[in-house]
């Protein structure tokens, strides 16, 4: 920051509108089914970043943000590492899709079909840890 000045950043209103609601989000009344689907679906998320966290086109952006400097305020791959917001949301979204294995659309329920043996068999091979059971909706 020019002259030594700390940089501070606050919230957007509408980021800060949607935080205070997701915060007071309670548990109690929404259907198992539901809770089911959010949580395969932020398994998957985390579950794709981490593989992808290694492919040429993450590490390309992530050489980038380190660049860019700022207020490191959030985290990146899910891991201790920190960048500023903007930066990490690039990064960390760059890895989650940086291998796109996804093929199913839960908004529409509709499968596309690609064969999903393929990508599974190949986490395995590189990360055995990350995607070692079957998909899931297809």
């Amino acid at each position: 920051m020019p002259n030594g000045e700390a940089e501070t950043m606050e919230p957007a209103p509408l980021t800060r509108e949607i935080a205070e609601f997701a915060a007071g989000i309670r548990t109690r009344g929404i259907p198992a089914e539901a809770l089911a689907t959010v949580r395969l679906g932020f398994t998957d998320c985390a579950a794709v970043l981490l593989a992808g966290r290694a492919e040429h086109a993450t590490q390309a952006v992530l050489t980038f943000a380190r660049g860019e400097g700022g207020h490191k305020e959030s985290r990146l791959l899910l891991g201790n590492e920190r960048l500023p917001a903007r930066l990490a949301a690039l990064v960390n979204s760059t890895a989650a899709h940086a291998l796109d294995w996804d093929d199913y659309a839960f908004a529409n329920q509709i499968d596309f079909g690609i064969d999903k043996k393929q990508p599974v068999a190949l986490s395995r091979r590189r990360t055995p840890a990350i995607l070692s059971g079957p998909r899931t909706g297809g």
